[in-house]
């Protein structure tokens, strides 16, 4: 919800008589195109939704200058968490709940699905856990052998 919503805030005000056709607004949560054409004005995402201005320049008491939009914008899809990935299956077949729930015996899925983690993953799929013997896995799994 905040993603959507910051993409709809500007810092600073920005009335229409300063809006300029290809111009580029810095909202908090992205950029916006400006484009101006036969009076009407409408913005771009970087999703490639579309928003016109149905009411511009309604100035409020407190400071913000709010435009009316026909058309919440949505940010560009981002890339999806480390969590995401080991909770689905990949476009190529592979998946990966055999590795995360080694991560959850080893406590370690805190460590590698924390936000800004600089880490690269050689994650075996679940088709390389199938390689091992499944008593030894599930030896491996259980709580006492975390270490």
């Amino acid at each position: 919800l905040q993603a959507i919503l910051r993409l709809h805030v500007a810092t600073g005000v920005v009335l229409s008589s300063g809006l300029r056709n290809g111009q580029t607004i810095a909202m908090l949560g992205g950029d916006l195109t400006v484009s101006v054409s036969n009076g009407k004005v409408t913005f771009t995402s970087g999703n490639g939704d579309v928003a016109t201005v149905v009411l511009a320049d309604v100035q409020t008491s407190t400071g913000p200058v709010i435009h009316a939009i026909d058309t919440v914008l949505l940010p560009a899809p981002g890339l999806p968490s480390v969590d995401a990935v080991l909770n689905s299956t990949t476009d190529g077949g592979a998946s990966f709940a055999t590795l995360r729930a080694a991560l959850v015996a080893g406590d370690l899925l805190d460590t590698v699905t924390g936000d800004g983690a600089s880490l690269t993953i050689l994650a075996p799929t679940d088709a390389a856990f199938a390689k091992i013997n499944t008593s030894t896995l599930t030896n491996l799994l259980k709580p006492e052998n975390k270490d």
